[in-house]
């Protein structure tokens, strides 16, 4: 059984970002850039199945321009078998209907029998592209997975619901997107990454559609009020939240 894991580049959550001039995107003046949190929990996944022995196959997928190849890499010092990039410069300007159309255009010639992905990259937060995969495939598929098992023709998911826990079983082939899993995404080690370094990555070329959602402005979120901190004792600070509740219209 052939996996595929869908990774994005998407820019460091742990550094502050700015609005460019122009007011259409981020200032991306010296960004770092990192694989997707959630794309790190599938691919974590798909590792441990293969680990397991339940895939014969795992390969990792992205769309974007040559500095994608870093996140693949990473993925290949982890374990991965196989890298492809489907070439696109720009990419950050597609929508989730465009990129699924790219990333589909590629699959038809391809055999998976799972595709994983994270439930949202952290970006653009659209959580898009898994489902339109997926309705494009005419696949089943399930979000907020926290683990994953593969037992015979179907794959087991185990997704967080507002309910708790819930336990699903898909027909193969499927596609699930995960969301913070139960297992921290493993670092490569040092034996893995020289061995990444002698694995290709085999770039892909397919028509890249024009995207049907344009953005057309990008700004920050206001500052925070400070908040109001009292020092009377009950029951006046019960009596003062309720003023201060009744001043903000919230009661």
């Amino acid at each position: 059984m052939e996996v595929l894991v869908l990774l994005k580049k998407v820019p460091d959550t742990g550094i502050p970002l700015k609005v460019a001039a122009d007011g259409t995107d981020i200032d991306r003046t010296g960004i770092t850039y990192v694989m997707s949190p959630y794309d790190e929990y599938a691919l974590e996944a798909a590792l441990r199945l293969k680990e397991g022995g339940k895939i014969t196959g795992l390969s990792v997928l992205t769309l974007g321009d040559a500095g994608a190849d870093e996140i693949l890499r990473t993925a290949l010092a982890k374990g991965a078998d196989r890298a492809f990039r489907i070439h696109a410069e720009n990419f950050e300007l597609l929508d989730g209907w465009a990129t699924a159309r790219a990333i589909h255009a590629w699959l038809k010639d391809q055999s998976f029998s799972l595709i994983l992905a994270g439930k949202e990259a952290v970006d653009d937060a659209s959580s898009q592209v898994p489902f339109y995969l997926a309705t494009l495939l005419d696949w089943p598929a399930v979000s907020y997975a926290v683990d994953l098992d593969v037992d015979g023709d179907r794959a087991v998911v185990e997704r967080e619901t507002d309910r708790g826990e819930e336990k699903l079983a898909l027909p193969l082939p499927a596609v699930v997107a995960f969301d913070r899993a139960k297992y921290e995404p493993r670092l490569p080690n040092l034996r893995g990454i020289m061995q990444a370094k002698r694995k290709p990555i085999e770039t892909v070329s397919v028509e890249i559609p024009e995207p049907t959602v344009k953005r057309t402005g990008l700004e920050m979120p206001p500052p925070r009020e400070a908040g109001r901190v009292t020092t009377n004792d009950f029951p006046q600070n019960v009596e003062e939240l309720i003023q201060f509740l009744e001043e903000k219209g919230l009661i």
